[in-house]
């Protein structure tokens, strides 16, 4: 199983935690400072402790608005004094979400996006470092230390339901491998807090399989070998990571539908890679597909396959990123959102044409290829320009002595397409 995802490094969390808490205030935001290890307890939390309380968890459905977009999320909070037992160590909050309708046959709530899963499924699971914990101190109003955005989650049914959110205190660097919201040995976790919330679903649930969702499977599928296929030739591995991913539709369909989940799936997978050897598969059909009939977490879900896909033979086309840029577009994903998916899954991988030296450095082709690969626009001006390649210089910089040598390799050749696009864009 793979290892459970550390927060500090998945982009998504910065993203949905400033829209989460841009609401919430400057007092709150220090106090989650406090629980990152952004700051010490002591400059954070008043020395009276006089009224803490128990230890409490709760969780609340929050509407925050960013660039007059409204998002919602459930935000997981804790208020009053550390139990004794957590003192003086290095914690992990580990959430995870059930929902308990059905009390005799609960279910799992899932989400597609890294970082917000265990990485092995798709089950919803978030792990949150706490600092080291001192004697006497807890939290004097409630704070937020776990974050599910709504909008990426994936739940069971529609309707009416009964979740149950679950905390579970770790040992940092010592986090159990849950799988389906489950861990086979109880020994490492400390605490466990529980809660219980009711809420309606607007959209289909995963167990029940509508035949718009049965379009969606096949259009992903098809989008993956669609990307397998755009550098001339389906490789093994990616062909593999299509496979992975209909397992996980399987599992996740009710028991009574798994053997015709399964059958569909086949024919799906083996209709598309014919499709793809010929040439055939229609990409307008597929963004329209995704366009009109999948919901945000759906466009994700299908983009976050079609990204693995593309890293799965360790290299990264030109013209197959070129390709997820344009689709991510025209199916009306945030290009700053998507930026930051693509980077995670080009970290990790040799980019082809990217970090080949053109003998035309100023010719239009070449200009337009900088541009978009560091992440600005070619008629944006000098000083957006300057302030893009900083950011971008500094970021790259820190990872240059990384223990991963793709991720350290890729970070050399970015540096050397900055100082490239430094001397075509710049007048220094």
């Amino acid at each position: 199983m793979e290892a459970i995802l550390a927060i500090g490094g998945i982009w998504l969390f910065f993203f949905l935690v400033r829209i989460a808490f841009r609401s919430l205030g400057a007092a709150t935001k220090a106090t989650v400072d406090a629980a990152s290890g952004k700051k010490n307890f002591a400059e954070s939390f008043s020395d009276n402790f006089s009224g803490f309380g128990d230890f409490k968890f709760k969780v609340e459905k929050q509407t925050s608005t960013e660039g007059g977009k409204s998002f919602d999320s459930f935000v997981m909070q804790f208020k009053g004094l550390f139990p004794s037992n957590l003192n003086n160590r290095n914690l992990s909050f580990i959430f995870n979400i059930f929902d308990d309708t059905d009390e005799k046959d609960p279910s799992v709530v899932m989400c597609p996006i890294p970082g917000f899963n265990e990485g092995s499924t798709q089950t919803f699971q978030f792990i949150r470092p706490v600092g080291p914990i001192q004697e006497n101190y807890g939290y004097s109003d409630w704070v937020t230390v776990g974050v599910a955005p709504i909008e990426f989650l994936k739940f069971p049914k529609k309707g009416k339901l009964k979740l149950k959110f679950q905390c579970c205190i770790t040992l940092e660097g010592m986090e159990p491998q849950f799988k389906l919201g489950g861990v086979d040995d109880q020994q490492d976790i400390i605490r466990v807090y529980k809660q219980e919330i009711e809420f309606y679903n607007n959209e289909t649930g995963y167990l029940e399989i509508s035949e718009k969702r049965k379009i969606l499977d096949e259009t992903i599928i098809q989008f993956g070998f669609y990307v397998s296929s755009v550098d001339g030739e389906i490789d093994k591995k990616e062909g593999l990571i299509i496979r992975d991913w209909c397992k996980e539709q399987i599992n996740a369909a009710p028991p009574t539908k798994a053997d015709e989940t399964k059958l569909r799936l086949n024919e799906n997978v083996k209709e598309a890679f014919e499709a793809a050897n010929k040439h055939e598969i229609s990409i307008s059909d597929i963004v329209s597909n995704l366009k009109n009939n999948a919901t945000k977490v759906e466009k994700y879900e299908a983009l976050e396959l079609a990204l693995k896909v593309m890293q799965a033979d360790g290299k990264a086309d030109q013209k197959e990123l070129d390709t997820l840029d344009k689709i991510s577009l025209e199916i009306d994903i945030d290009p700053e959102e998507y930026k930051k998916l693509r980077e995670q899954s080009v970290a990790t991988v040799d980019i082809v044409a990217e970090k080949e030296t053109s003998e035309n450095v100023g010719t239009i082709e070449r200009r337009e290829e900088l541009a978009r690969v560091i992440g600005f626009n070619v008629n944006d001006d000098q000083s957006k320009i300057r302030r893009v390649l900083l950011d971008e210089g500094k970021k790259w910089r820190s990872r240059v002595n990384v223990s991963d040598e793709k991720i350290r390799n890729n970070a050399n050749n970015m540096l050397k397409l900055i100082a490239e696009a430094r001397k075509t864009f710049l007048n220094d």
